[in-house]
């Protein structure tokens, strides 16, 4: 059965979210790497802490994604 267009704006704001938070990953993990070359600990821990936030923001919009897909069913 197709999605409906809430159900579709639903899906596409989850995985905008998601994206929006892999790319916080991404780019905090490059600032974590270039902080160990510098022996920058408090900046290292920080970058550390934004990326287990993101990591927790992905992983609730993964599960609100599947509710929405279990609700299909």
């Amino acid at each position: 059965m197709p999605l409906n267009e809430s159900e579709r704006g639903e899906l596409r704001e989850a995985l905008h979210k998601m994206n929006n938070a892999l790319n916080s990953i991404s780019m905090q993990a490059e600032l974590a790497k270039l902080y160990t070359e510098q022996n920058e600990n408090g900046k290292i821990q920080e970058a550390l802490e934004i990326i287990m936030s993101q990591c927790r923001q992905c992983s609730a919009v993964t599960q609100s994604t599947r509710n929405l897909v279990d609700e299909r069913e």
